[in-house]
């Protein structure tokens, strides 16, 4: 029999057909479901990571748009147990700064995330330069540490990271392994090739 819960992020609409989005949780021993948090209408979630301790999720969401305030994909915290809104985690410093695909680490000491901004492109590239960020939770700064990279994650011992990076001028995505304590321009970091991917996907899960 299956116990635990199951938390996801789902997609309806309210009435009128406006999109809705909403963080739920299914419990798999009883079927029911409960909601944490709906987004209002004109707010959207993106992304989602639960904390180690299972009592937080950073979330990646727009808020509705207010007077005076941007309307950005930004990082927020947000309780399981339904006691609070989400809580602005990082404010964005333009309205062209966005934040997802935010990871924990398994000690839950560190936020991993990406930043982006559309005026910041390599030159004859449609896409913007993704850049990964590490934030000591829950009172420290953002700090970079990979200058082109998406898609974070982090080793169950926390100590190493694995990211995807593309060549801009040939197109190619390659999957790299590196210390998860060095910042940019460190020497640790290693490409992984394809015929590998799934070998350190597996190390991946078991800790390296």
């Amino acid at each position: 029999n299956l116990t635990g819960k199951l938390v996801y992020i789902s997609s309806d609409s309210f009435t009128g057909g406006t999109p809705s989005t909403a963080v739920q949780i299914l419990n798999l021993e009883t079927g029911e479901t409960s909601t944490i948090f709906r987004a209002p209408e004109k707010a959207w979630i993106y992304y989602m990571s639960i904390s180690p301790d299972a009592r937080q999720l950073v979330i990646s969401y727009i808020a509705p748009q207010q007077p005076g305030t941007l309307s950005n994909r930004a990082l927020y915290i947000i309780p399981l147990d339904e006691t609070e809104l989400p809580q602005l985690l990082i404010t964005p410093p333009t309205a062209d700064d966005h934040y997802v695909q935010a990871e924990w680490s398994a000690d839950g000491k560190y936020i991993y995330f990406v930043h982006y901004n559309y005026n910041d492109r390599p030159a004859g590239q449609l896409d913007p330069l993704y850049e990964i960020f590490r934030m000591a939770y829950p009172d420290g700064q953002p700090e970079k540490i990979v200058d082109n990279g998406f898609w974070p994650r982090i080793s169950s011992d926390s100590s190493k990271l694995v990211y995807v990076s593309v060549d801009f001028v040939s197109g190619k995505n390659d999957l790299f392994l590196a210390n998860a304590f060095r910042l940019i321009n460190s020497s640790s970091k290693c490409v992984i090739r394809l015929s590998e991917v799934f070998e350190v996907i597996s190390l991946v899960s078991v800790g390296l």
